[in-house]
């Protein structure tokens, strides 16, 4: 009976042991799982991880640019000249090679001169550009032959120069003239002395950052 006993004691031992190793392999299993699922890859050689959203700069906004084209357009012939030179000027509508201009700055003739004539305007300082449509000799004043030099002057330096004949024109666009005090405007007789010679700048226009001095109104 004790031998019966002991059968039964060591077959309960041996199916508990077993039992028992059964479940020691099922935990090493999970666990190992669990540990495989959870490891982050390797980053690569030359591809950083980008940066957490602690360490994010925020980049810089651009600086807006300043707004362009400041400042007004003034016809040059609504303003009076701060001095003449050697002649008389005046703002009117007249005709250069058959086109009329109303704004045009008129250099009067003067037959007894030889020298640069016309008028000195003051711009104070404000006005960065100077445009004209059509320099030339006045239909109504000048004769065939005759041949004048018109010439731009700022503050005593000669910005631009041109020689032309009855029934010629030229134009300037947007001349740089920032800083200027004193801008010029003549005309030179190099034709025949017996020829009339009457020369205007057509539709002279000035951008200011203010008015001119010396308004005609």
């Amino acid at each position: 009976m004790n031998s019966a006993r002991n059968a039964v004691l060591m077959v309960a031992a041996a199916l508990l042991l077993v039992a028992c190793t059964s479940t020691a392999s099922r935990t090493g299993t999970a666990e190992s799982s669990a540990t495989s699922s959870t490891t982050a890859a390797p980053v690569t050689s030359g591809s950083p991880a980008p940066p957490s959203a602690s360490t994010r700069v925020p980049s810089s906004p651009t600086a807006a640019s300043p707004p362009s084209g400041s400042g007004s357009d003034y016809w040059l012939s609504d303003f009076n000249a701060a001095q003449s030179i050697l002649t008389n000027t005046w703002g009117d509508a007249e005709r250069i090679n058959g086109t009329a201009y109303l704004h045009t700055v008129v250099i009067q003739e003067s037959v007894t001169v030889t020298d640069p004539i016309g008028g000195s305007w003051d711009l104070a300082r404000q006005c960065s550009t100077l445009s004209f449509k059509a320099a030339g000799l006045v239909d109504t004043a000048s004769d065939p032959g005759a041949r004048l030099v018109f010439a731009v002057t700022t503050d005593g330096r000669e910005r631009w120069r041109q020689e032309l004949a009855f029934g010629a024109t030229a134009s300037l666009a947007n001349l740089d003239i920032s800083n200027t005090l004193r801008l010029n405007l003549t005309t030179t007789d190099v034709g025949p002395v017996t020829t009339r010679a009457e020369g205007g700048f057509g539709d002279v226009v000035v951008h200011c950052s203010a008015e001119p001095p010396n308004s005609r109104s």
